[in-house]
C-alpha cells in the first residue's frame, strides 16, 4: 500500500478508486462497485489507449514509476525508519 503517498496520477501510475488518504481505506477487504468501475474505465479509455496507441507514454510512465517509488518505497527506508522511530526513540526514553 504506497500509493495513496507515492501515486502521481498519469506520471507514474494510475490511481483506482477515490481513496485520497488512510482514513478513506476500510481495513476489511471488500469488493467496491466504484473501484471496480474505475479499474474497468481507466483501463478501457487510459492505459489500454496508452498502451497501444501511445507506447513510449506508457514506457515513460513504467519508467517513471520505478524511478520514483522504488527510491523512497523500499524495505532499507522502512527498516532505518523502524529503528529510529521505534526502537531508537524507545531506548533512549528508558
Amino acid at each position: 500500500g504506497w500509493w495513496i503517498e507515492g501515486c502521481m496520477e498519469n506520471i507514474n501510475g494510475w490511481s483506482i478508486g477515490k481513496k485520497t488518504s488512510w482514513e478513506d481505506i476500510d481495513i476489511e477487504p471488500e469488493w467496491d462497485p466504484d473501484e471496480i468501475h474505475d479499474l474497468y474505465n481507466k483501463l478501457r479509455y487510459i492505459i489500454l489507449p496508452t498502451y497501444y496507441h501511445s507506447f513510449g507514454k506508457y514506457v515513460n510512465v513504467m519508467k517513471m514509476s520505478v524511478a520514483t517509488v522504488s527510491t523512497y518505497f523500499n524495505t532499507n527506508r522502512m527498516v532505518m525508519e523502524y529503528i529510529t522511530k521505534l526502537y531508537l526513540k524507545n531506548t533512549l526514553s528508558v
